[in-house]
């Protein structure tokens, strides 16, 4: 879509890149929360690529709370 398009485009920028390193630091370093709400100023539900989707909610599945919904969102 054209909304997957654009935000592919912007994490082509070095701004985007940079959000998205330090979204995946975050998630590195076990801030999950943080990382989650990193990711959701990112892609606003909207993922450019399917391993981008992947990436995001292997972190989610990382909450307590976040295994089900991570694995029902795969599944789609």
């Amino acid at each position: 879509t054209l909304d997957q398009a654009q935000l592919l485009w912007d994490l082509a920028t070095p701004k985007g890149q940079q959000a998205l390193q330090q979204a995946r630091l975050l998630a590195a370093a076990g801030r999950v929360k943080e990382a989650i709400a990193a990711y959701d100023r990112i892609f606003k539900q909207t993922f450019p690529t399917v391993a981008l989707a992947l990436e995001y909610w292997q972190v989610r599945s990382r909450l307590p709370e976040g295994a089900a919904p991570a694995l029902a969102a795969l599944q789609k």
